[in-house]
């Protein structure tokens, strides 16, 4: 039986935070293996309810009630609706980040339907998917109910952990870790390894811990005034961090740019790539740096672990700690065959194992899987 896959995500195109984008990455592939793809999301009042991206039909048709209990209602019963309504046209239901309310009319329809269920687990840490669902009797109810789709999709081994943690067997868990795209963020010679420039890009908020890569910068640049960092990014702790630069006395050495639209041109142009967070799933930022041939240096939290191996591919430091970062940034900045080695074997490890080319194909091996026990 073809794998014939609906989509279940709270936000999609044009919207593109991490799990955004790995949804489009995935259907886009997915098509492209002849797999349907067809994906439902919110409503956008600026957004067509429905449009075709690159063969992948997108509805956006969960419509809902920004008043309390009421959102939650309505979530449920425009996503169940549409999914009634449209039940003939796909047999697979693949749910992104499980703290949404999508999975739960997704079980109704395979309840009344026998259509299968998948559950992405986005986040792990602190603000885990998880975590999130205990925060009261409503979401603790919802994750009981998880227990009832028929796999849940952990990205990284913490999360695996976690969802062990939880009372999931090692039978309703798939490890499939997200993907990027090698063809297209690609070493160039434009790379230029002696560049002073050390950035981060992504979300501006705490969880990303921007605030220690600045305590970090204002040591180094102490020392090297030649550096310069750039962040690339929007979010609600721009405000703050902004504030935080200049009372460092490093703002002429900080350039905040704001949203970019093209993070491979942004990678190409830096020297060392920093993700300081708090916590992750399993960043698609770093995958797209590493994918580069940058040299990265990522705090030791989620997925990050099962990218980086020390030494190898990149630099961990411990989460929180801004001397052990400056140092790190140091010892990469001041040796260039290490500078080059890392990149080289970062660029390798994403091609072996994190390709969206794999990741699709071990999507369509689960896929199928599920479908033979219909």
């Amino acid at each position: 039986m073809t794998p014939r896959v609906l989509m279940l995500i709270s936000n999609f195109y044009p919207v593109l935070a991490g799990a955004e984008q790995q949804a489009l990455n995935l259907s886009q592939m997915l098509v492209s293996k002849g797999i349907p793809v067809s994906v439902l999301t919110r409503s956008i009042k600026s957004e067509k309810s429905f449009e075709q991206i690159k063969g992948v039909s997108v509805y956006r048709k969960i419509h809902v009630l920004d008043k309390g209990k009421w959102f939650g209602i309505s979530y449920i019963l425009t996503s169940f609706y549409f999914l009634f309504r449209m039940r003939h046209t796909y047999n697979i239901i693949h749910c992104h980040i499980a703290d949404g309310l999508g999975y739960i009319a997704a079980l109704l329809i395979k309840f009344f339907f026998n259509k299968k269920v998948i559950v992405k687990i986005a986040l792990s840490g602190p603000t885990s998917d998880f975590k999130r669902l205990k925060k009261s009797w409503i979401n603790r109810i919802c994750l009981k109910l998880l227990h009832k789709v028929d796999k849940i999709i952990t990205i990284c081994e913490w999360s695996k952990k976690e969802a062990v943690a939880e009372g999931f067997s090692e039978s309703k868990i798939a490890f499939i870790p997200n993907g990027v795209n090698t063809d297209h963020f690609i070493p160039s010679s434009v790379l230029d390894c002696s560049s002073n420039k050390i950035t981060y890009l992504g979300r501006l908020k705490h969880q990303k811990g921007i605030d220690t890569l600045l305590r970090a910068f204002s040591i180094l640049v102490a020392k090297k005034p030649e550096l310069q960092l750039e962040i690339t990014g929007e979010g609600p702790e721009k405000t703050n961090l902004l504030k935080m630069s200049e009372d460092l006395k490093i703002a002429d050495k900080v350039i905040f740019h704001g949203n970019n639209t093209d993070p491979y041109a942004f990678l190409l142009s830096s020297g060392i790539f920093v993700l300081p967070s708090r916590c992750e799933g399993l960043p698609n930022v770093l995958l797209e740096a590493m994918s580069c041939g940058l040299p990265v240096i990522a705090s030791n939290v989620g997925g990050n672990l099962d990218l980086i191996q020390p030494g190898i591919n990149g630099i961990l430091f411990e989460e929180g700690n801004h001397e052990q970062l400056s140092l790190a940034i140091e010892t990469i900045r001041d040796d260039k065959q290490l500078k080059e080695k890392l990149g080289e074997n970062a660029r390798q490890t994403v091609v072996e194992g994190y390709s969206m080319d794999l990741i699709t194909s071990e999507y369509i091996t689960l896929y199928k899987e599920l479908l033979r026990k219909v």
